[in-house]
C-alpha cells in the first residue's frame, strides 16, 4: 500500500499532527515530499508496522522531537534531505534499529556530537553532503558497525580527529570531497584501509586543501594494492600542493618527463579483466550535478601525488606525531619496497639505461634531504 501526498497548487501541509496516520497497518510507502512541513513532533507515524520508506524530501523542517519515529520499528528508509535541519539528538532516532539508508543531505547541520547515530545499529548508507558541517566528535559515528557508505562531501571539515572511524570498521565507500581538509594520514584511514582494498570500495578527497607531504604516503601503498577501479583512479587523479624550493622542483620535472612519461613505471595500469571488473553494488543516487564535477585544471604549485616519489615528499617536523612516524625521513624503506614492486612488475620494460638515471637522481635526492635535515 502507498500513500503519496505531495505538493499541488490548491494545499501544501504545513502540520502534521500527533497520530495523523494512525490505523493504517498495510502501509509500506509514505511520501509527503515538497510540502511545507516545519517541525515533526513525538508520535507522528503512530501505528505503521509495515511501513518501510518514509520521504520528506523538500520540506521546511528544522525540528525532530525526540521519539518521533519511535514506532517505525520496520522502517528501512528515510529521506529527510533538502530540510532546514540545524541539530541531531540520538533521541530523535529511537525505534529506527532496522533502518539501513538514511539521507540528510543539503540540510543546515554544522556540529555532530557524539554518539548521533548510535540508534542506528542496521545502518547502511549515511548521506550527509551539502551541509555546514565543521566538527565531528570523535565517537560519532560510534554504534554504526554495519555502515558501509559514508558521504561528507559539500562541507566545511577542517580536520578529521583521531580514531574517527574505529566505530564503522566496515566502511568501504568514503567521500570527503570539497571539504576544507588540511591533513588526511595513515592514522585516519587506517580502521578502514584494508576495505579500501576491496573490489566494491572508493575513497573520493579531492577539492580539499592538502599539501603534498609524507602524511599522504599512504595513498602510493593503497594504488597499488587496491581491486577497485574507483579506489586507482581516484588515486591516481588526487592533486595537492607542492611546496618544495625551486631547485627539488626541477627535479621532480625531470623525474616526470623520463619517468613517469616515456615508461609510465609508476602509473601502473592493470588490464582489464574478470578480476579488476568493477560490480559496485553500493548505492550511488548522488545528485547529478554531483557527479558530474567539472575537472578542475591544476594550479602551478599542485602536483599529481602519485608523480612524486614517496622519499621526495617533505615531513613537516611541526605536525609530527607518533602514529605520524611511519613516514618520517627518508621514508627508506616504503620508498625501496615501492621501487622494487614497480621494477618487478615492469622487469620486461625497464630500460637499463633509464635505472642508472634513477639511481643518480635518487641519490641527488638523498644528498640534498640529508643536508636539509642537519641544517
Amino acid at each position: 500500500m502507498f500513500y503519496y501526498i505531495s505538493k499541488n497548487y490548491e494545499v501544501l501541509i504545513v502540520n502534521v499532527e500527533r497520530h495523523t496516520f494512525y490505523n493504517l497497518p498495510n502501509l509500506t510507502v509514505l511520501t509527503l515530499d515538497e510540502n511545507k512541513i516545519t517541525r515533526l513532533v513525538s508520535e507522528t507515524f503512530y501505528e505503521l508496522p509495515s511501513l518501510h520508506k518514509l520521504y520528506l524530501t523538500s520540506n521546511n523542517i528544522s525540528v525532530i522531537e525526540d521519539g518521533t519515529f519511535r514506532h517505525l520499528v520496520n522502517l528501512l528508509e528515510l529521506e529527510l534531505d533538502r530540510n532546514n535541519i540545524n541539530e541531531l539528538k540520538k533521541e530523535c532516532f529511537d525505534g529506527l534499529a532496522n533502518l539501513k539508508r538514511l539521507d540528510l543531505r543539503r540540510n543546515k547541520l554544522t556540529v555532530l556530537k557524539s554518539f548521533t547515530f548510535t540508534e542506528l545499529w542496521n545502518l547502511q548508507e549515511l548521506l550527509l553532503d551539502y551541509n555546514e558541517i565543521h566538527a565531528l566528535a570523535q565517537r560519532t559515528f560510534d554504534g554504526l558497525s554495519l555502515l558501509k557508505k559514508l558521504s561528507l562531501s559539500h562541507n566545511k571539515l577542517i580536520a578529521l580527529i583521531s580514531g574517527l572511524f574505529e566505530g564503522v570498521r566496515g566502511l568501504s565507500a568514503l567521500d570527503l570531497r570539497h571539504n576544507k581538509l588540511k591533513r588526511f594520514t595513515y592514522d585516519n584511514v587506517k580502521p578502514i584501509y584494508d576495505n579500501l582494498k576491496n573490489q566494491k570500495s572508493y575513497i573520493y578527497l579531492e577539492g580539499n586543501d592538502f599539501d603534498c607531504d609524507c602524511h599522504l604516503a599512504w595513498m602510493h601503498k593503497l594504488r597499488h594494492e587496491a581491486r577497485s577501479i574507483k579506489v586507482r583512479t581516484s588515486l591516481e587523479n588526487f592533486v595537492c600542493k607542492f611546496n618544495i624550493d625551486p631547485a627539488m622542483n626541477s627535479h621532480l620535472t625531470y623525474y616526470e618527463k623520463t619517468i613517469i612519461d616515456t615508461n609510465n613505471i609508476f602509473i601502473d595500469e592493470k588490464p582489464p579483466d574478470k578480476e579488476y571488473k568493477d560490480t559496485d553494488d553500493l548505492q550511488d543516487d548522488i545528485d547529478e550535478e554531483f557527479i558530474e564535477e567539472p575537472k578542475v585544471i591544476k594550479k602551478e604549485n599542485e602536483r599529481t601525488l602519485l608523480q612524486i616519489p614517496v622519499e621526495l615528499l617533505p615531513c613537516p617536523a611541526a605536525v609530527k606525531s607518533v602514529t605520524d612516524r611511519t613516514y618520517t625521513y627518508p621514508s627508506q624503506n616504503e620508498a625501496k619496497d615501492y621501487r622494487n614492486l614497480i621494477l618487478t612488475s615492469k622487469s620486461n620494460k625497464f630500460d637499463i639505461s633509464l635505472e642508472h638515471r634513477y639511481r643518480h637522481w635518487c641519490r641527488r635526492v638523498s644528498k640534498r634531504s640529508l643536508y636539509n635535515m642537519g641544517s
